[in-house]
């Protein structure tokens, strides 16, 4: 009985230090992939012209895979170019939507960024 209690022990004391140390996260690095942004500027000569730059927050630049640039009047754009510039059709409100995909630790991670286009 004495050792079925010792050897239930070990099992258990080896079960929480393996958790312990399998789940630590680096804090350097995030759980996530919004570390990005995107800024947009309207062309000075052309007002239906807009500027797009996505930065990458400089201490987690990582490997682009792909930008999927979604301008939001039905037009779609997918490359690995931090800058575009699109001209809309018509005036009005947009949401444009730019997937960002990096290779994060070996493994590709995409976020989300939203952006609220007006066109004069």
């Amino acid at each position: 009985m004495k050792k079925e209690v010792l050897i239930i022990g070990l099992l258990l004391s080896s079960v929480f230090i393996l958790m312990q140390t399998a789940c630590k996260v680096d804090p350097d690095i995030p759980d996530f992939c919004d570390f990005a942004t995107v800024n947009t500027a309207l062309d000075s000569a052309n007002q239906k012209l807009v500027h797009f730059t996505l930065t990458q927050d400089p201490i987690f630049a990582e490997p682009i895979l792909e930008v999927e640039w979604n301008f939001g009047d039905g037009n779609k754009v997918t490359n690995k170019d931090t800058t575009i510039s699109h001209e809309y059709n018509e005036s009005g409100n947009y949401d444009a939507i730019i997937k960002h995909t990096v290779e994060l630790n070996g493994s590709p991670c995409t976020s989300t960024i939203n952006k609220s286009i007006t066109i004069p």
